[in-house]
């Protein structure tokens, strides 16, 4: 049985696969969403923008309702939610591990088809995007290798 494990925030996804509980991860994508890392600032334009209230005469600044990192992030988990249901679409795995910070791990939820849910075996709430293979290993073999407990 072949296992995804998909380890995102929301500056990278790497997703591994796992052929069985003795075989190494071989990691075979690498997405990076590089405007993660600007700063709020740079994504303003100038100054903000004005409203006029007729009734009263009066004018107002317009702040920004929505921050664009969040909008980011939001685009970058559906982006990675696309890229794990073609691949459960394409049969090239069964079961799916998801590793993110809890933020990231929940916008990643809801941009998740049912069928891609009904193959999550499991999360790990931690962002591992940095680690190396091994730590994630560590982390993720319990939860999709669980050890068969004996009957006393």
């Amino acid at each position: 049985m072949t296992v995804w494990i998909a380890v995102a925030s929301a500056a990278r996804a790497r997703i591994f696969e796992a052929a069985g509980r003795n075989q190494p991860f071989v990691e075979c994508t690498d997405l990076v969403n590089p405007e993660d890392r600007l700063f709020k600032k740079e994504f303003r334009s100038g100054e903000p923008g004005r409203t006029a209230d007729v009734q009263r005469g009066q004018r107002h600044t317009v702040g920004m309702t929505e921050n664009p990192k969040d909008q980011l992030a939001r685009e970058f988990a559906a982006t990675i939610s696309k890229r794990l249901a073609k691949g459960l679409s394409e049969r090239r795995f069964e079961r799916l591990c998801i590793v993110a910070p809890p933020r990231f791990l929940g916008m990643l939820r809801t941009r998740m088809n049912s069928r891609l849910k009904g193959a999550l075996a499991g999360e790990v709430r931690k962002d591992l995007t940095a680690e190396d293979q091994a730590a994630i290993y560590d982390q993720v073999a319990p939860i999709i290798w669980p050890r068969k407990q004996s009957i006393a």
